[in-house]
């Protein structure tokens, strides 16, 4: 995906809950948003003291789904530490841990944000635990991911990122997920690239998002919220079939169980 069309595709997801529109995806190739949007506009410099280090650690982690190719095989991912580098640059060193299979890796590298974006509000959350806020905005950089070498079949993470998030009254970031609750096919930090293994430079097809998987095609068969295709659950979402779809308690807790 071409950077202006990887950038149309994030400002129409953003755009549609906000001025009410419909508008597919199957039909991104032929829109034009010149009207909303411009690199002209990119906020960065006004947000450059702000620290995003906390959208990429909440606990919606539990909720993010992924995929690696061939086959959509189910990719976990798991961000267990980020840390702003300096007060005045977007760029942030990121650690964790991706399984695949069974096979576990630590992974170690850098979040760069490039664009920021604010959409003035007010917005009113319908979840009497969340604020009111005055600006909702995302965000769109680069990451890259390093699996540790020495671990068995590592590789590197490469992509574009967005991540959603909100401003309150009092002045604070934080995780954009006031339509969490209510809002059928929510998502918020949408990874989208590749992974490279370091054995045979073999590049595959990788994405990953909280509530939603970013360009999953026929992968996520659901409606309200993220279901994987019964077609592909020998590739590892069987047991999150029988945790949700069955009911079964013991895949259930399979399920919550931390494996970082």
């Amino acid at each position: 995906m071409n950077k202006m069309l990887f950038l149309q595709f994030i400002i129409i997801v953003l755009l549609v809950p906000v001025y009410s529109q419909v508008i597919h995806l199957s039909s991104l190739d032929s829109i034009d948003i010149s009207q909303y949007y411009s690199y002209s506009n990119n906020e960065i410099q006004r947000f450059s003291n702000t620290n995003f280090a906390s959208l990429w650690l909440t606990s919606f982690q539990d909720f993010t789904f992924g995929f690696i190719d061939p086959g959509y095989q189910r990719l976990k991912i798991r961000i267990l530490s980020v840390v702003k580098t300096t007060r005045s640059e977007q760029i942030y060193l990121v650690g964790g841990k991706s399984m695949v299979n069974g096979n576990i890796c630590d992974f170690e590298g850098q979040f760069v944000i490039k664009y920021i974006k604010s959409i003035k509000g007010p917005f009113y959350s319908l979840d009497a635990n969340k604020p009111d806020t005055i600006i909702r905005g995302f965000i769109i950089g680069e990451y890259k991911l390093k699996e540790t070498k020495t671990q068995y079949g590592s590789g590197i993470f490469i992509g574009k990122f967005v991540s959603k998030w909100y401003l309150d009254k009092k002045g604070s970031i934080a995780y954009d997920s006031l339509e969490a609750n209510y809002s059928d096919g929510f998502w918020n930090n949408w990874f989208i690239g590749t992974w490279t293994s370091y054995q045979n430079t073999l590049k595959k097809r990788c994405n990953w998002g909280d509530g939603r998987i970013p360009f999953s095609d026929d992968l996520d068969v659901g409606t309200a919220e993220f279901y994987p295709n019964k077609k592909y659950l020998n590739n590892g979402w069987r047991s999150f079939h029988q945790a949700y779809s069955l009911g079964d308690s013991i895949a259930r807790k399979y399920e919550k169980k931390p494996w970082w």
